[in-house]
């Protein structure tokens, strides 16, 4: 069926009362008419139905959209009775019913949706800011970057939030004023609302409502109304709090069920050695020598070093032979909870670091300190240079720890069945 024609008129009540004659014996007429005096008001003329509608398109930050309401309706009519005039020619009157909407009726009706909508979108002169959140964004993301290197530490949650910024944020809100976001928490709250992952829908609120603080420190003439306002905390699934030594031999067995041998690897290391996965995943093969692991890209901007052990040496074996010193020796690992992977493993990633923690202190009966330094902590306000003398003086008590960790937890792994040790392929 071929698109109709948009057709305007000036319309008037003798031309509808025309229109709706003749489209009782032409359906060809029936159809809707548009006002060429007031933008987005038309008529509708059906074969027993006539009324006034309000219809525009509508493009608010790139969200196509559209306003429709029904104003009123028209009346035909009839005229009365023919009664006796001293005027031969005298026309019968027309007699509308009392809901009859004339065209001035409906011109003034379609104003009045029209004013609203210029007014809801109109920005306040007092407020001047013509900053968009892409702007006040970026300046955040320097503030950030900023404070870790003031701190000493590398960007790590400013690159967490640039990604949620560019996954997220920018695409919706990007175009917006800050203070239009100030305007609409209803459409902040309704959009974070549409989130499916919970923690996700959380930082972006936590991300939003930093930076519009930090907005207004700047600039006073923003207003005190925060776009995070109508935003409801979602609760988030309890994280993985590590796992018990009744639990290892169950994991152990999901563990040999593992096709690829770098992933297998993996997970075992991050086990053995309670490192984060995301700097498990990152280590090369160059930061692997006979006696100690050395990772210096770490969370905390220290370099971590690790006693290897026969058991974590024979868990990164699993990998393959040894490559060049560039290369990562788990390749692929860097983001492996998601799609397929996801219930390969009871528990994995920083679940398995804090079953490192517990484990260590609870059933090696391992020293606080020297598990902490095995984890790669550095106790606040402690200087590096005084954890460092102090891990060279009892260097010794901490290979032993780490060599104990490893021998406990591959008897709890194989639940004390006479197996023999470790082997790579085994």
């Amino acid at each position: 069926m071929a698109r109709k024609t948009r057709k305007t008129h000036d319309l008037t009540d003798t031309y509808i009362d025309s229109l709706i004659d003749f489209s009782a014996d032409t359906p060809a007429m029936r159809g809707r008419y548009w006002d060429r005096q007031v933008q987005g008001l038309r008529v509708y003329i059906g074969t027993r139905t006539y009324s006034w509608e309000y219809y525009r398109d509508t493009c608010d930050h790139g969200d196509k959209g559209h306003i429709f309401e029904k104003l009123g309706n028209f009346d035909r009519g009839m005229k009365a009775s023919v009664v006796i005039h001293p005027n031969p020619h005298a026309q019968p009157r027309l007699v509308r019913a009392d809901w009859h909407m004339g065209v001035e009726q409906a011109r003034e009706a379609a104003q009045v949706i029209t004013g609203k909508r210029i007014e809801g979108r109109q920005p306040t002169a007092t407020r001047g800011e013509k900053d968009t959140f892409a702007a006040a964004f970026a300046s955040y993301l320097q503030y950030l970057e900023r404070k870790a290197a003031d701190a000493g530490k590398p960007p790590r949650w400013a690159k967490n939030v640039r990604s949620l910024g560019n996954a997220y944020l920018l695409p919706k809100w990007g175009a917006w004023s800050l203070a239009e976001m100030s305007e609409r928490p209803d459409a902040f709250a309704d959009w974070v609302a549409g989130i499916k992952s919970a923690a996700t829908a959380n930082h972006c609120y936590r991300v939003v409502r930093a930076i519009y603080k930090r907005a207004i420190k700047r600039n006073p003439k923003l207003s005190a109304t925060l776009p995070t306002q109508a935003v409801d905390i979602r609760k988030e699934k309890r994280v993985q709090r590590g796992m018990a030594k009744r639990d290892f031999p169950k994991w152990y067995e999901a563990w040999k069920k593992i096709e690829d041998p770098v992933r297998r690897a993996y997970h075992l290391t991050c086990l053995l050695t309670g490192l984060r996965p995301g700097e498990l995943a990152r280590i090369t093969w160059a930061d692997i020598a006979d006696d100690k692991l050395t990772f210096g890209n770490s969370k905390t901007g220290h370099a971590i070093e690790v006693p290897l052990t026969p058991e974590i040496h024979a868990a990164i074996a699993f990998a393959g032979e040894r490559g060049k010193p560039t290369d990562k020796v788990f390749p692929g690992c860097g983001n492996i909870s998601g799609g397929k992977l996801r219930g390969e493993l009871p528990m994995k990633g920083a679940a398995l670091r804090r079953t490192w923690k517990t484990f260590a202190v609870s059933e090696c009966k391992i020293p606080f300190e020297i598990s902490e330094f095995l984890l790669g902590h550095i106790p606040q306000g402690v200087s590096v240079h005084y954890i460092m003398r102090w891990a060279m003086s009892s260097g010794k008590e901490i290979i032993e720890a780490q060599r104990k960790i490893s021998k406990a937890m591959m008897a709890a792994l194989r639940a004390d069945d006479g197996r023999p040790k470790l082997r790579a392929g085994a």
